[in-house]
């Protein structure tokens, strides 16, 4: 059973005596993502919900592809710090 109701959760819980498995993040089928009470509860109090987006990040972005975007962005930071420095002083 897919409850997308996530704000009465306890009380649903009670009511059916299921545990809640799955929360709707939108209004398709592909944005179905299992439900974690102390992630939700984070988002509600407006803290934000780090492990999803770790875990996304992870799921969609390749390894080697970050660490290269990486290396070229700490590249382009010292050049500019190089500009910077030539330019003021």
């Amino acid at each position: 059973m897919v409850i997308l109701v996530v704000e009465q959760h306890c009380l649903l819980n009670q009511l059916l005596e299921k545990p809640i498995k799955l929360v709707g993040m939108g209004r398709k089928m592909n944005d179905l993502e299992l439900f974690h009470p102390e992630r939700m509860a984070s988002r509600i109090l407006g803290m934000g919900d780090v492990l999803t987006l770790i875990e996304k990040a992870q799921a969609n972005i390749d390894e080697d592809e970050a660490k290269n975007a990486r290396k070229s962005y700490l590249t382009k930071v010292s050049h500019l710090k190089i500009f910077i420095t030539t330019r003021t002083g």
